[in-house]
């Protein structure tokens, strides 16, 4: 009996011990956090990458193992209770505590919710996302998305079957857990592979919204939240997530010994040195991570992103960067690849070979292409690690054009110019012309040229409405031309402005002037010569610009310029005799630039979308012969300072006059903004690109962070759509959508214009023709040359010169008329047809 009881209380006081253990245990797992949010990326029909990041907060100065396992869970409800799917991931020291899983088994146009759990019961914040269609799946026009978040389709192809995949972790495969008692998903009919099906449907309106370059020393990420308000199929990021550089070091400039020259405008970056290492790297993309704004809009859509230079270094290209600090000569092979592996943990990418990949953390390649149905093919590019020239340079010197400039003309006002400086400023032009043009410099290199051609070729044969080229550096020559913008501003009736930009120029290239007096530009009588966080204004009756005045903490506001008046100088010089500035861009990449526009030209629909500048821009892209084959949209910066830093010589007014007056590429420059920071939203569809273009009142202090407002609205139609509305092949300035429409994803659908219709045909026996049609009877509207086969713009032409608009409805066929085969095949098979370059014609459903 005694030993009975002994053992009782032996028993009870194990019990007791255990459950002490297991508090003790418990609360240790309470010590996990999730301090930098959630996201999800790269969107595939079934499959999504979640991504979060834990964070130890216990007494221990680091936790008990390099590892730790959470939950993820993911269902149609908010409160994760509608049809609950759930995984595992595996977070580790060695990924810097970061994770990501490749979520699959899931459905196109379903709002899905996520988070993850730590051990111990702590949670995430929840996420949320919903998937696009495959591309081309044949979805009923009921079920077409025409509404924030339809039910999926039912019409599913029945033979085929779930492919169950393993969720890929990092470098950890687990299997997904038994689903609750809640009815699980539906087996998902779509392929897991990234190679989809084809046809004629649609995915309906696309909406995305586009970011670059966010400097947490130049400002707050506004940007973010205020997208994160608006319903979004994903954000695309075009590079600069982070800057490597210093805030109170050489971005933003300033004199590490003066505190009193400071700009940035927030502080507390970590580290506090310009950053080399994988610590150094993780620790500012931690930083980043902490911000609200941008924790808000990742867990509010997916993320797409690519990288540009400051992920790694300044202006990097292939082997090194030329603002290397003393310590480093180059981009060294250690500095890079800890670069590519910190934004490889720390953004919700899918490397090719999936997350769990032993090249998860070091692949360059990051080229890949996301489809949204039928509407849009989305083509992101690798410029800068894998294959981009080096700047030029003469003699182990970096080249620079603009200081060539200003060491030819620096000694002379332009009103005394003559032969000598004429003389040497065409050296410096045909100097940069050469490196320009040279056909081996290379930004995407040939491999992923060719890759970019069979993708686009792909998707413009599979019926795909638009072909989106995400590239991260801007497609159009800048080149601002003050005299011209000063004559367009006279021209327009604006005498006032015209006055006193020309008194601003007069004065800026010349020695003997130190102001300017002019009329203040609002009620309060206050001049800002930039809306950038350090502003200046100019105050009372007599405005004034002293030439000695530079942006704070930049003694000659840009670093190839000698001062102000050279940099003035060069602009003159390089205006009139159109000689480029920027090798970094794609005019220093003119042979390649060419080649991107060939494969435009064989798309649909052809859209580039850019950032890199910090400006916003509108623009078409030509080719040689004049033929517009594209349209850019190019955004400005989250954050960081951009032409207000570089020209504080103009007020901003005039400084974008001054860039569309210089005409960009082959003319194509339409808009120009440069002193706002926001963002592009992209509302696509079946007959247009519509860019709203999102500018932050203030990115300067933490209250702005609701603060913004639509400053340019741009369609941009099929070209179908022109011909039918008898539009020329260029944008189109239009409204901007409502608040409300970005914020619902529902656009309000104009009527559908009433048209007579036409048909067009290239060939008819042996005398090609265009026709129009109209009530049953057939109108003769113009010949062509034999063998001439018209295109769509060509047609309209025709037919507007006729008085008629054309009705097309499918321009992707093709019939071989006036030969033996009549059947139809694809556009982008012409050379497979089996019938004369006069017999092929285009084919359109009346």
């Amino acid at each position: 009996m005694a030993t009975s009881s002994v053992a009782r209380c032996g028993l009870a006081y194990c019990a007791l011990l255990a459950l002490y253990a297991v508090a003790l245990t418990s609360g240790q797992q309470q010590d996990w956090t999730f301090q930098h949010g959630v996201a999800s990326g790269d969107p595939l029909p079934d499959r999504v990458v979640l991504w979060t990041r834990v964070s130890w907060t216990g007494a221990a100065a680091a936790p008990p193992s390099d590892n730790v396992e959470l939950t993820v869970e993911v269902a149609k409800s908010q409160d994760m209770s509608a049809e609950p799917k759930s995984y595992k991931v595996t977070c580790t020291a060695a990924a810097d505590w970061t994770c990501k899983l490749d979520a699959d088994g899931l459905s196109p146009a379903v709002k899905y919710f996520y988070r993850f759990t730590a051990p111990g019961g702590v949670r995430s914040p929840v996420g949320r996302f919903h998937l696009p269609y495959p591309r081309g799946l044949n979805v009923p026009p009921s079920q077409r998305r025409s509404s924030a978040f339809p039910a999926p389709s039912s019409r599913r192809p029945s033979a085929r079957t779930f492919q169950r995949f393993a969720h890929h972790t990092h470098c950890i495969t687990t299997q997904p857990l038994p689903h609750s008692r809640s009815s699980p998903l539906p087996p998902s009919s779509f392929s897991s592979s990234s190679t989809q099906p084809t046809g004629d449907a649609r995915q309906g309106r696309v909406r995305l919204a586009v970011f670059s370059c966010s400097n947490w020393g130049w400002g707050y990420f506004h940007a973010y939240g205020v997208a994160a308000t608006y319903e979004l199929d994903a954000w695309v990021h075009l590079g600069d997530f982070i800057y490597g550089e210093l805030e109170t070091g050489r971005v933003p400039r300033s004199d590490p010994n003066n505190p009193a020259s400071n700009q940035a405008v927030r502080f507390g970056l970590k580290p506090a040195n310009e950053i080399l290492t994988i610590t150094d790297y993780r620790q500012r993309y931690a930083l980043y991570r902490t911000d609200s704004s941008l924790q808000a809009l990742s867990a509010a859509a997916p993320t797409i992103a690519i990288w540009d230079d400051h992920e790694t270094a300044n202006n990097a290209w292939k082997d090194g960067f030329p603002d290397a600090p003393s310590s480093q000569n180059n981009i060294t092979a250690s500095r890079r690849a800890a670069g590519v592996q910190a934004w490889h943990e720390w953004l919700p990418v899918r490397p090719s070979g999936g997350v769990g990949s032993a090249s998860s953390y070091t692949e360059l390649a990051i080229n890949r292409t996301l489809n949204f149905g039928s509407t849009l093919s989305l083509f992101l590019t690798e410029d800068r690690l894998q294959a981009r020239s080096s700047p030029p340079y003469i003699n182990g010197a970096l080249y620079s054009s603009a200081g060539s400039l200003g060491a030819a003309v620096g000694g002379v006002a332009p009103s005394k110019w003559g032969p000598a400086e004429e003389a040497k400023i065409l050296a410096v032009k045909a100097q940069a012309d050469a490196f320009a043009n040279d056909p081996n410099r290379t930004i995407l290199g040939k491999p992923q040229v060719s890759w970019l051609k069979q993708q686009n070729d792909d998707s413009a044969a599979a019926g795909v409405t638009w072909q989106l080229f995400a590239v991260t550096t801007i497609m159009q020559d800048i080149l601002p031309n003050p005299p011209a913008a000063i004559a367009a501003a006279n021209a327009s009736g604006d005498a006032a402005n015209a006055a006193f930009w020309g008194g601003v120029w007069a004065n800026c290239s010349s020695s003997d002037v130190a102001v300017v007096n002019g009329t203040p530009t609002n009620a309060a009588g206050i001049h800002l010569y930039s809306t950038a966080c350090y502003r200046r204004p100019y105050i009372g009756a007599e405005l004034k610009y002293n030439l000695s005045d530079r942006t704070p903490g930049s003694p000659t506001g840009a670093g190839a310029f000698a001062g102000l008046v050279g940099g003035c100088r060069a602009i003159e010089a390089s205006s009139r005799y159109n000689v480029i500035l920027d090798f970094d861009a794609w005019q220093g990449f003119r042979a390649e630039r060419d080649e991107l526009l060939d494969i435009a030209a064989d798309s649909n629909n052809a859209v580039f979308i850019a950032g890199d500048s910090h400006v916003f821009w509108a623009s078409v892209l030509k080719k040689a012969n004049g033929e517009v084959v594209a349209a850019e949209f190019d955004v400005s910066s989250v954050s960081s300072v951009g032409f207000e830093e570089l020209f504080p010589f103009m007020p901003v007014d005039m400084l974008a006059a001054s860039l569309v007056a210089g005409g960009g590429f082959r003319g194509g420059l339409r808009y120009a903004n440069t002193d706002r920071k926001g963002f592009i939203y992209l509302a696509i569809d079946g007959e247009k690109q519509h860019a709203d273009y999102i500018g932050i009142d203030d990115h300067c202090t933490p209250a702005g962070i609701n603060s913004s407002f639509c400053m340019a609205g741009f369609d941009r139609y099929t070209s179908i759509e022109r011909a039918k509305r008898g539009l020329p092949n260029d944008l189109q300035r239009t409204s901007c959508l409502t608040e409300a429409e970005r914020v619902s994803g529902i656009v309000a659908a104009p009527p559908v214009p009433a048209y007579r219709r036409m048909g067009c045909s290239s060939y008819n026996g042996a005398k090609p023709t265009v026709f129009a049609f109209a009530s049953g009877s057939t109108q003769l509207v113009a010949h062509a040359a034999r063998g001439q086969s018209y295109s769509v713009e060509q047609c309209a032409t025709a037919a507007h010169a006729a008085g008629m608009k054309l009705f097309a409805l499918n321009p992707s066929r093709t019939r071989c008329m006036g030969s033996k085969k009549s059947s139809m095949r694809k556009q982008g098979k012409r050379s497979d047809a089996g019938c004369s370059g006069a017999g092929r014609v285009p084919v359109y459903a009346l």
